[in-house]
This record gives structure tokens, sequence and C-alpha cells, in this order.
């Protein structure tokens, strides 16, 4: 097998769903996002008040227009322009310091806020807000958000937990957060907004999907402007803590705009190269199944059907034709007729001019054929987790490709442990599909 350069390809793609969108500035929003004004609570999470201070003076000095995030979401969902210089403030957890501190330069303003609420915290110490001090902020400048009952780790699983329990779980999180959210805030006429903050701005396929159930618009803790294009589920925020919170950090973020309007004709031919029909630049969904399928395929599985498929290179198509995953065609002119071919059947072996074009097709074959949605679900949830791309896991998807079917698979697993080829060194075997385009 030759030697191939990997790429991150989906890495790009992903942040071009993110940022991509046109080129005029009205068409973007940028999302900011506090914990603490405080000296004296950690730094991390933390912005000195004088400093906070700071950032609201330069944001109106420049003429920036503060909006709430709920009409930030309701503009992004129309498809409809933003004002230029569009900012959202936004705050996170329930900690008192927003009252006492942020609460007055804003209401002195009269800017709109927006506060992620984890309402277990709400009342617990005195550090923490109370419902009459969020009450006070929702009938003045702020809305309320939501931002899970506990706090918890959304995309972790307790012990011995099954997805479906994992599910219901986290649903009733969610839940049970807005429905104290709505208890506590009737008596302020105000309907809270459906905004959802991840905690630790983490978040899977899986839980968005979740979200976008309960009809929610979601908010993370990734960097980038939140444009037209930007998956409701997803929108970027800048964290504002720290040593992210100095004046040179503000003034660059607030200078983010989104790719320009050429990147879209990109991602349509790209969509196409990738088999998927329909507007790629108006639907979530499909933009979320061509992140899934512009990716690396494991080496340690590529390997194994190699060596399985072409008989350790020494099978006739492999020699005569360069297949190495006995990848099959219909068009004669580019195929070998099976010597053993059954009546009636018209199907040949693929014929390649060369092993990388090989590859490149077996590749390609994973990341768009219907039958191996399965394998590419397996590797997505395995990016968005931050795991290694397991070959043995990966295999799991691959039912389809061999009439044994689940006996395939087991084939294939028990090559990739026998031959420890999850070990072997990755820059020697990699395999990426946009490295040879």
């Amino acid at each position: 097998m030759p030697r191939l350069k990997r790429s991150y390809g989906w890495i790009l793609l992903f942040t071009l769903f993110i940022f991509v969108s046109h080129t005029n500035a009205a068409d973007h929003a940028i999302i900011l996002q506090y914990h603490h004004v405080s000296d004296t609570t950690p730094k991390i999470t933390s912005i000195a008040p004088e400093q906070f201070e700071w950032h609201l003076e330069y944001l109106q000095q420049q003429g920036f227009i503060i909006w709430p995030l709920s009409k930030i979401a309701q503009y992004l969902k129309q498809g409809k322009s933003l004002p230029d210089k569009c900012v959202a403030i936004t705050f996170d957890d329930a900690y008192r310091s927003i009252y006492t501190t942020a609460f007055p330069l804003l209401k002195k303003r009269n800017w709109p806020v927006t506060l992620f609420l984890n309402t277990d915290a709400v009342g617990n110490s005195k550090n923490s807000l109370s419902w009459d001090e969020i009450r006070q902020m929702n009938r003045s400048v702020a809305e309320i958000g939501n931002h899970s009952h506990t706090h918890a780790h959304l995309i972790r699983y307790q012990a011995n937990e099954s997805p479906l329990q994992w599910r219901k779980r986290i649903i009733a999180e969610i839940q049970t957060a807005q429905q104290m959210i709505d208890q506590h805030l009737s008596a302020t006429d105000k309907r809270p907004p459906r905004l959802f903050a991840y905690p630790y701005g983490e978040y899977s396929i899986a839980l968005t999907q979740i979200i976008r159930e309960l009809g929610y618009t979601a908010v993370g803790q990734h960097s980038g402007p939140a444009a037209l294009m930007t998956p409701l589920e997803i929108l970027p925020r800048f964290p504002m803590g720290g040593i992210y919170s100095n004046k040179s950090q503000l003034i660059e973020k607030l200078k983010t705009y989104p790719l320009p309007l050429e990147k879209k004709q990109w991602l349509r031919q790209l969509a196409k190269q990738y088999r998927i029909s329909g507007s790629i630049l108006e639907h979530n969904d499909l933009q979320q199944d061509l992140i899934k399928r512009v990716n690396g395929i494991s080496p340690a599985m590529a390997l194994a059907q190699a060596a399985n498929e072409s008989a350790w290179g020494t099978s006739r198509f492999s020699k005569l034709g360069n297949n190495l995953f006995g990848i099959w065609t219909y068009n004669e002119k580019i195929g070998i007729k099976p010597l053993k071919r059954e009546p009636g059947k018209k199907h040949f072996v693929r014929k390649f001019s060369s092993f990388q074009e090989s590859v490149i097709v077996y590749m390609h074959t994973l990341n768009t054929h219907a039958a191996y949605k399965k394998l590419r679900d397996i590797r997505h949830q395995a990016v968005f987790r931050g795991e290694k791309l397991s070959g043995y896991e990966l295999a799991r998807g691959l039912e389809k490709y061999s009439a044994k079917g689940q006996d395939y698979i087991k084939m294939i697993q028990k090559m990739i442990n026998h031959y420890n080829l999850e070990n072997m060194q990755p820059e020697t075997i990699a395999l990426s599909e946009i490295a040879f385009n």
C-alpha cells in the first residue's frame, strides 16, 4: 500500500459550516460569553469589573448594536439580514456577580443580556443568584436561557448506562431546568425563550438531535461569528474570561467575519462529489450529512480489508487491475470479468490505473454509498467524543460490504487484532481521500 499523507479535511469543512456566509457583514453576529465579573473568582472564567466596563464602553463608542440572543437566533432561522455590528452579550451559570456587578452596568445602557441558568445552583450559596434577583433582572434587561439542571457533562454516559437511559436522563436534565425557569418567571409575564447553552461547551450529534427535537437554539463555547449558514444547534460564542478577556482579544473577536461568498460554490461542488442531493446551503441536515462523509478511513480497517480482498496482493484482480478492495463496476470498459461469475450476473471487478486510485475509490465508496451509513455514523460519534478512530469499531459498519455479513465483520476485526494493525505508525499508513485531490 502506498505511503499516504494524513489530511484533516473534516475539520476544515466543519469550520466552514460555522463561518461561511455572505460577504456582507450584516449577515452575521458576534456572541460574547462571560461567567464571573469579579477579581476574586477563578481567573479562567472571570473578567475584572473594570475590564468588563471597558468592554461595554468600547462597544458603545464603536457603535455596536446589542441585541438579545433570542432575536439574533430568530433572524438567523428566518434567513433575515442582521444589522451591521450586531452583538449579543451572554452569561453562563448562576453567579451572583452577574447581578451585583454586570447587571447595573447593562441596565444603565438598557442593553439586553442573555443569562443561561443551571437551575440546581440557584440560591444554593452566597455566591449564587436567587430567584428574586433573577426575576428582577428578567423584568429589566435579561432574558433567561437553559443551561441544564445540574451542569453535568451531558455527553458522558454514566456507569452501565445504555444509550436509551442516557437519552432519558439528558431530556430530564433539560426539561427540569426549563420547568423551574418557567415556574419562577411566570410572574414577570415574559415567556422565557427556548435557548440552551451546552455545559462546558460539550456537545455530540446525539445531544444536538435532542436539542433540535425539544425546539431549542443552542450555543457552545467554540469561537466564531454566528452566520446565516450556522446550524442553530451549535451557534458559536467567543469566551471572554481570563487571558481571553483583554482589550486586544475583544477588538480582534469583534472584527471576525464569515468566509466569502465564493466558498458557497465550493460547498455545492463538494456536496455533489459526495452524492448529497438538495440545497446544502439551506438545510442543516444536509450539512451534517456532508460533515459525516468528508473524513478519513481507519488505516487498520483498510489494511485488513486490502489484505483480505486481494489475498495479500496475490489475487488476479490485484495483479491485473490494481484492485485491492474488491470494488465492483457494471462498466465493461473499466472492469475485469470474474472467471466464476454466475450466469445472468453482469458485474465486473473494477480495473484501476494504480493502487492509489484503488484506495481513493474505496474510500469514496465508504463515504458516499447508502450501504455504509452506519459506518459513517460510528465514525462521526467517535470524532465528536474526541476518541481515536478505531478500525475495530469502524468495521461494525461493514455488514453490507460482503455477502458474509456479520461473519465478514468478525473476520476483519480478527485480522486487525491478530496483526496489531491499530498500533502501526499513522504517518506511514494514514488514509485520507482529500489528500489525493
